[in-house]
């Protein structure tokens, strides 16, 4: 005999849900292949994301957390459904953000996109090798020395990027800073000023994964300095009046006076310049003639 009580409950409860109940596999399960990818800095490591279980026909979206903050991560597949898998791929750059060699855990979540009780989530760690040697720096300028104005190059050389303090010190006063963020090593001009002297730029480098170095280079700024030559040359013609006791002698000198200044660019000649130069002082059978 048929129990009306309980098909009407049945006839409710198909109603609430639509016309049939939902099925149902099972809690769902997430795992991840392989638990551990070891990569260098600045490559990609991949990872096989599948679901099990679950609510059968639900779409589930997939996440990861635990990444260090801009992180670049994709999937192959956004969201998928129980039984399928989707591609995780990791980047590990060395700039932003930064990954330095060690292994970062991280999890990945899948979550029912219209009932968010409905998850599962499995860990998996990202493994970076250290490639090369440690940092190293090293910094030089375009020549030795300069002279008051002309323009100083500093370049920076070294081996993986790095956070820069770069100072330059005088030989006297107090020392000029210049920062440079998480880049490639930076080139920085400058112009050379007083006082004159040695010098001193130094770099400190820090790549903030347990890496730091420092290097140091000098060089002299020297002052535009002017040095002069004179050369006088005098020739003379004379017109001779003789005595009984003395020579008068006047002479009209022609003087030509040439100066030569020395400094970075220029060399200046000074004029020629004639004077007319009188005795007087006489000497019995001779002539003294005094130039003023």
């Amino acid at each position: 005999m048929m129990n009306h009580g309980n098909l009407l409950l049945c006839s409710i409860l198909i109603c609430l849900v639509g016309g049939a109940f939902p099925s149902v596999h099972g809690a769902p399960a997430l795992t991840i292949f392989p638990a551990s990818v070891a990569t260098d800095p600045n490559t990609a490591a991949s990872y096989i994301v599948t679901l099990n279980g679950g609510t059968a026909n639900a779409s589930y979206a997939l996440t990861v957390t635990g990444l260090p903050t801009g992180s670049v991560y994709s999937f192959s597949s956004n969201t998928i459904a129980p039984g399928d898998s989707s591609v995780l791929t990791v980047q590990t750059s060395i700039a932003t953000p930064l990954y330095c060699p060690r292994s970062y855990p991280f999890t990945v979540i899948a979550t029912n996109t219209l009932l968010s009780s409905d998850r599962a989530s499995a860990m998996a760690s990202l493994g970076v090798n250290q490639v090369g040697p440690g940092l190293v720096v090293s910094v030089s300028t375009d020549k030795p020395d300069y002279l008051v104005g002309e323009t100083v190059t500093v370049s920076v050389v070294t081996n993986r990027p790095a956070e820069w303090t770069l100072t330059v010190t005088p030989p006297s006063g107090l020392p000029h800073k210049y920062q440079f963020g998480y880049t490639s090593p930076p080139t920085k001009t400058l112009t050379a000023t007083l006082p004159a002297g040695t010098w001193a730029v130094t770099i400190s480098a820090d790549d903030y994964c347990g890496g730091s170095s420092n290097a140091v280079a000098h060089f002299d700024v020297v002052p535009s300095t002017v040095s002069s030559t004179n050369t006088t040359t005098v020739s003379a013609t004379t017109t001779t009046m003789v005595s009984s006791s003395n020579t008068t002698s006047v002479a009209t000198f022609a003087v030509t006076s040439t100066s030569t200044f020395s400094s970075m660019t220029s060399t200046f000649t000074s004029a020629t310049s004639s004077v007319t130069v009188t005795s007087i002082t006489t000497i019995t059978g001779a002539a003294t003639l005094v130039i003023f």
